[in-house]
């Protein structure tokens, strides 16, 4: 990955790899991102690391899911103008971080950005909508 402008965290307990798997491969699907995982020492991700839906993992402080994504931001590259961090059982959907950057670029008066929330079952139905709003 050459030099992406937004770093995602991911903090995780490598429990549940089908939706680990998902997650990251929807966040390389999204657009240019460094991924960071945040995983205890004993989690096994070889699942995912082998397919390169990740560029780092960092060992989880244990001190709860707060922590870790602090600790995942703080150790993103310097190179990182925007973060954000996704649950390992949530995903994103095709090309919105290259959106998102399109946005904060284009928009030097924005700090954020943000959207609406599709809530899916285990084989991605949606169930419902969360709306944002402007």
């Amino acid at each position: 990955m050459s030099n992406p402008s937004i770093g995602i965290v991911v903090p995780t307990l490598g429990t549940r790899p089908d939706f680990l798997k998902v997650c990251l491969g929807s966040i390389r699907a999204a657009g240019p991102a460094y991924i960071l995982v945040v995983a205890p020492q004993s989690a096994d991700l070889s699942h995912v690391e082998s397919l390169g839906l990740f560029d780092t993992r960092v060992e989880d402080p244990r001190t709860g899911l707060p922590a870790a994504i602090n600790f995942g931001i703080q150790n993103l590259p310097s190179t990182i103008r925007y973060v954000n961090w996704l649950g390992d059982d949530d995903k994103l959907l095709p090309n919105t971080l290259a959106e998102v950057e399109k946005i904060l670029e284009n928009d030097q008066s924005a700090s954020f950005v943000y959207g609406g929330c599709n809530y899916i079952d285990t084989k991605g139905r949606i169930l419902s909508t969360n709306h944002s709003g402007n």
